[in-house]
């Protein structure tokens, strides 16, 4: 069964489309593709204001922010120790030449 999203005009499987009961369909009448890019835009636009709001909301909500932070480590320890891999290859070069800086101020 398919669906037309009224954003990009094109036919796409019902699973494309986030429920929302609301929906005579009982599906969001854009895909998840279009949702995305229209989120995209919208940070872009107003990110100073989700940020100071980010900032705000953790600072008055610093243990329930927390727990969270903690349980996320626990849960992907894995991908952050593989992500923290990976940039530290793409930053090798920036490395040693701070290692060299360090030496050379040091002697």
């Amino acid at each position: 069964m398919g669906k037309i999203c009224s954003r990009c005009k094109q036919e796409k499987d019902i699973g494309d489309f986030q429920r929302d009961k609301s929906s005579s369909t009982g599906y969001k009448y854009y895909c998840k593709e279009c949702a995305k890019k229209s989120s995209q835009v919208l940070y872009k636009k107003h990110h100073e204001k989700v940020n100071t709001k980010h900032k705000e909301w953790v600072k008055n909500h610093k243990e329930e922010w927390q727990e969270y932070y903690r349980d996320y480590i626990k849960e992907n320890k894995d991908k952050l120790i593989a992500w923290k891999k990976k940039k530290a290859q793409e930053n090798i070069e920036r490395r040693i030449q701070r290692i060299k800086r360090n030496r050379e101020e040091n002697m």
